[in-house]
């Protein structure tokens, strides 16, 4: 909690099979991979950090982990995603800004998950994309100046609602 991370070789935080984890109020800058890092993890905290020009994904929460909470997090120009969740079920991404990365907020498979209130804006992919993720909520989110689109879930995306969103600028 409160930590600076600057130009640091890998990731800043990574969390390993464990539950009941926070990561909150630290600053990530120029880490070599994502800034925070959360694997088979469950009913964990990613909160108000602020991380920039990660070598990956700002955070990356993968394999399996479920009922985490990414809140009130900014991102700019991060290599990979602002925010990606991969095989993840049950976590919610809300109020989060996500600025300049290579795409705002990325779910890869798994189901259930909330992306809400979030902001992702001048991206150079998409603002949001579910791909091979169903029974997911997007709702309430603000898309602007993407260069690949507002929102896009693909075929395996079914059972998701996607509604309440506001899309503006972005290509496709």
């Amino acid at each position: 909690q409160a930590n600076t991370v600057a130009t640091g070789g890998d990731a800043g935080v990574v969390f390993t099979n464990g539950t009941a984890s926070v990561v909150r109020f630290n600053a990530f800058g120029q880490t070599g991979d994502a800034a925070v890092i959360l694997a088979s993890m469950s009913n964990s905290l990613v909160k108000g950090n602020a991380m920039s020009l990660s070598g990956d994904a700002a955070i990356v929460v993968r394999e399996g982990s479920s009922d985490i909470r990414v809140i009130d997090n900014e991102a700019h120009q991060s290599s990979d995603a602002g925010i990606f969740i991969a095989d993840g079920s049950g976590n919610t991404v809300r109020g989060n800004v996500l600025l300049s990365n290579s795409a705002g907020i990325e779910v890869n498979g798994g189901q259930g998950n909330r992306i809400e209130f979030n902001a992702a804006h001048t991206n150079l992919g998409v603002g949001i994309e579910i791909s091979g993720s169903g029974h997911n909520t997007v709702f309430g989110n603000t898309m602007d100046d993407n260069l690949q689109g507002g929102i896009w879930v693909d075929d395996g995306g079914i059972n998701t609602d996607v509604t309440g969103n506001a899309a503006r600028g972005n290509g496709g």
